[in-house]
């Protein structure tokens, strides 16, 4: 659905900065993890309640996962402008063993209705697998404070978190119409792209932490 400009105003103040306290629902601070730090045991649940451990997810340590997490809502516009961009990247690493997606959902008012979410990837096609993070357990373990906002550990290490690109929404209509039309924007920028990539290579992205942009998330 188009994203309306009073909508986009009000999201625009929405940004977060990893690695320093941000609020939270309820008034709560939060601390997003730094580069480095250790991924922490953690449960989610499929959309068919189903338990999904953090182990399952990492898989041996042999195989040194680059496991990546986006934290997801199916109702915010600032998701929806970047769905086909997460969609994209999970195409593009579904052939790659190493790289793993778990798009989770911590919303208070959508972990109660898999169903709703069913449909939705249902009816826009889109093939990523979301997880339910009943509580706000795992968001509140990482500091994940918008929708979206992604979190690349490789073999259990953070190694990224930020945006998946750095997209904007377009800008509120004017009511004039211009004279001329705009240039056309440059290219987003493939941080979370490039932070699997440095992944897989054993090195540390050019960006390891980049301000997420998004709906915050709505927490128990």
């Amino acid at each position: 659905m188009p994203l309306r400009p009073l909508l986009l105003s009000g999201l625009l103040a929405l940004a977060e900065t990893p690695g320093e306290p941000g609020p939270g629902e309820n008034g709560q601070v939060l601390e997003t993890k730094k580069p480095g730090s250790e991924a922490p045991a953690f449960q989610l649940e499929t959309l068919d309640a189903r338990k999904v451990t953090s182990a399952e997810l990492f898989g041996d340590a042999k195989d040194r996962t680059v496991l990546v997490l986006v934290f997801w809502s199916r109702q915010c516009p600032w998701v929806e402008r970047w769905n086909p961009d997460l969609e994209a990247l999970v195409q593009e690493f579904a052939k790659q063993p190493r790289v793993r997606f778990a798009v989770v959902d911590s919303d208070k008012n959508e972990t109660g209705d898999p169903k709703a979410i069913r449909d939705y990837l249902a009816k826009t096609k889109y093939t990523f697998t979301v997880y339910l993070d009943r509580r706000n357990v795992l968001a509140d373990a990482l500091g994940a404070t918008t929708t979206p906002h992604c979190f690349v550990f490789r073999e259990r290490k953070l190694v990224y978190t930020g945006r998946i690109n750095d997209r904007r929404p377009p800008e509120a209509i004017a009511s004039s119409k211009p004279a001329s039309p705009p240039p056309p924007p440059p290219p987003p920028d493939p941080l979370l792209k490039k932070a699997i990539l440095a992944a897989l290579e054993g090195k540390a992205p050019d960006v390891p932490v980049d301000a997420p942009t998004g709906c915050r998330i709505k927490r128990q």
